[in-house]
């Protein structure tokens, strides 16, 4: 606005940004009354003052009164820029976050100053916001593709925007999925594989894999780390003892996370130690090892790890077969050879082949008695027996021998458990039958019964003293009657010479003609005779007495001789 003049305002001198009474270089405007000034320009961009002061009609002016608008002219044509975004938040790895991300958006303007923020997510609409706006909080697991940019107070907006992406994944992998061992049952290898497919893990991805053998992981990383991007499975595995060995796998994703309490257990079976097998034998054993009853026959295997698959056995050196859990039975006398041998389900198979031996008698054996003389005068008589086995028997090992005075008396032991076939009887009575039973003892111990005596199986004992004069003595008997009784050798029944007893009168000179020559009369007669107590007929056998005797006659014609 002029001030009065009396000449009247006639043009304006200005000057920008140099105060007039420090250097003079100004610009004059003429104009009648002027009051303003349209259309300046300046130089550079930035904020200018201007100075101004008058020119009357008159020609009057004084640099001295100049007005001055402090940054009047605000000149700003260069458009801002946007800055890198502020993130807060927990930084993982491979430049995940692993929790909420908070987001500022900033940008600088050298002249007039940021005036809006512009930004957009994921290629979606562009949103303004001021300034001072609160900045902006990213929850959920994901990629964000922010594309901002900032506008300034001279209404320059930054013509190419700036882009950032922010990947966050703050959730841990889940389980693996369907895990697998390989071999995934019992093996003598100790080397194994586990396998699984990769659960769904977005945005990261799986990149890595822990395991742990034995005890369940305590932290997430209290295992073996395998890195490998996508992983599914890890190789060479092996265990430290034979067994069931668990093992524990767990998944981290890209970003770092990791839960353990996400793990899975796979089982890693190794067995490399045979089973051991025992034959169970069940059966009445006798003697010598031998059995003496049918034997059953069964297996027990024990295996620490794998277990027990199958039993083979074998016998006699036949085919090998599979035992199926039923008894085997051997009901056949003889020797058997039984080898047997298992097998784990890892295939490991017993070594060396086990082998037993077992024998069976099951037959008893028989026995048989001889006596060789059944009447005897002596006090002793042998008595022989002997026995017999089955073809597949054990044999006969000993005998026991039995003998009984008279056929009603008890029996008595003679001879225990001798290996003797033939032995002497001493101490007979006389007048005693003695009747003799035999039973045998195979070495398996089967015992037989006792022979029933035969017709033969006796011995008696004569009684009579002398009783065929074979001593030539009339010791033992006891004679009377008009005969006298001597001994005398004769020509026996067997045409052999053997003593006799002959009953006759000593002829003596001047006896009668009719005592000659044998000296016995007609009429005349002589006892010889021994007394003896005899068995009891109802309990032994009938005895026979025979006399053998010659007689010899004449008539009275003596003299003649025939």
């Amino acid at each position: 606005t002029n001030p009065s003049d009396f000449s009247g305002i006639a043009g304006v001198y200005y000057q920008l940004d140099i105060t007039p009474t420090v250097t003079l270089s100004p610009t004059f405007v003429a104009g009648t009354g002027i009051n303003s000034l349209a259309n300046r320009s300046v130089s550079s961009e930035g904020q200018h003052s201007i100075y101004i002061w008058l020119q009357d009609g008159a020609g009057n002016s004084e640099r001295y009164h100049y007005q001055v608008l402090p940054n009047a002219f605000k000149y700003d044509a260069t458009s801002p820029q946007c800055d890198a975004l502020g993130k807060q938040g927990t930084l993982g790895n491979n430049g995940f976050y692993t929790s909420p991300v908070t987001v500022t958006l900033a940008g600088h303007d050298a002249l007039s100053g940021l005036a809006a923020y512009h930004y957009r997510i994921n290629e979606g609409s562009w949103i303004t916001v001021p300034v001072s706006s609160a900045p902006m909080v990213f929850s959920q697991d994901g990629r964000y593709i922010i594309n901002h940019r900032v506008s300034d107070l001279a209404g320059n907006i930054q013509s190419t925007p700036c882009q950032e992406t922010i990947w966050i994944d703050a959730t841990a992998p889940t389980s693996p999925v369907s895990p697998i061992v390989t071999p995934s049952d019992w093996t003598r290898t100790n080397s194994f594989t586990v396998s699984w497919t990769n659960p769904t893990d977005t945005p990261a991805g799986i990149a890595a894999a822990y395991l742990k053998k034995s005890a369940p992981p305590a932290s997430n990383r209290d295992g073996q780390r395998y890195e490998s991007g996508g992983i599914t499975s890890i190789s060479g595995l092996t265990t430290d003892s034979e067994g069931e060995t668990l093992a524990y796998v767990w998944l981290e994703d890209r970003a770092g996370n990791i839960n353990y309490a996400s793990r899975v257990a796979v089982s890693l079976k190794y067995d490399r130690t045979a089973p051991t097998t025992t034959l169970v034998k069940s059966g009445t054993l006798g003697n010598n090892g031998y059995y003496v009853s049918p034997v059953t026959l069964r297996f027990s295997a024990t295996d620490a790890a794998s277990g027990v698959a199958t039993i083979y056995y074998r016998l006699n050196g036949g085919a090998e077969q599979i035992w199926n859990g039923s008894d085997i039975v051997l009901n056949q006398e003889g020797e058997y050879t039984v080898t047997f041998r298992a097998v784990d389900r890892a295939g490991n198979s017993e070594q060396p082949v086990k082998q037993e031996a077992l024998k069976l008698d099951l037959t008893a054996p028989t026995g048989s008695l001889h006596v060789p003389s059944q009447y005897t005068a002596s006090s002793s008589a042998t008595v022989e027996w002997s026995g017999s086995d089955s073809s597949q028997g054990s044999g006969v090992e000993r005998f026991s021998v039995e003998y009984r005075i008279g056929g009603c008396s008890p029996w008595q032991a003679w001879l225990s458990d001798t290996a003797a076939t033939s032995s002497a009887f001493t101490d007979l009575w006389t007048n005693r039958f003695y009747y003799f039973r035999v039973r045998a003892t195979d070495y398996a111990g089967n015992v037989s019964d006792w022979t029933e005596p035969d017709a033969d199986d006796y011995i008696y004992r004569e009684g009579l003293g002398n009783p065929s004069f074979d001593s030539c003595s009339l010791a033992s008997w006891s004679t009377s009657g008009g005969l006298p009784v001597t001994n005398v050798t004769a020509t026996g029944y067997d045409g052999s010479p053997s003593c006799m007893a002959q009953l006759n009168k000593q002829k003596w000179s001047g006896d009668p003609p009719e005592d000659a020559p044998g000296g016995v009369p007609v009429g005349g007669h002589g006892l010889i005779w021994q007394s003896i107590q005899l068995p009891l007929r109802e309990c032994d056998r009938s005895l026979t007495l025979s006399f053998w005797y010659h007689i010899q006659t004449y008539d009275v014609a003596w003299g003649l001789v025939q």
